[in-house]
């Protein structure tokens, strides 16, 4: 096994980005709907987009937006996602990822570090409970 690279998400990790998502979401997203955003993002200084390589193959996924509540009379880091491949999972990537997340919320003045999780995703639950997140909000949602 090779070196785990952590870094900021390109323009070429677009498709390895996609997949990942895709596999998070067990669904084919609308590929071109998730470029539009993607490209965005990438730029875009309230978000940050990081990826975990291995052997040159992106691997892992995870992005951040940073964003102003009135209720917190400041500045909140929401992670969105958070993927790792499947055969990729034991090699604490997530962690890493997870701790490069809480340094950039803390960088940029967050007073807190948050995320919703569907509840299917049990293993994710137990992830964010070892990182010492606590469940203390609901999360609702109405498709639309």
């Amino acid at each position: 096994m090779g070196n785990i690279i952590i870094r900021k998400a390109e323009q070429a990790d677009l498709d390895a980005v996609y997949g990942l998502v895709c596999e998070l979401e067990q669904t084919a997203l609308d590929k071109g709907a998730f470029t539009h955003i993607y490209n965005r993002q990438i730029f875009d200084c309230h978000h940050l987009l990081i990826v975990a390589e291995l052997n040159q193959l992106v691997i892992g996924f995870l992005s951040l937006q940073v964003k102003e509540h009135l209720h917190h009379a400041g500045k909140i880091a929401e992670i969105i996602e958070l993927i790792i491949h499947e055969p990729s999972r034991s090699l604490r990537i997530g962690d890493t990822l997870f701790q490069a997340a809480k340094k950039f919320a803390k960088e940029n003045d967050c007073s807190q570090l948050e995320l919703c999780t569907n509840v299917r995703r049990l293993r994710a639950h137990q992830f964010y409970e070892r990182k010492g997140m606590n469940k203390s909000h609901h999360c609702f949602t109405i498709s639309l």
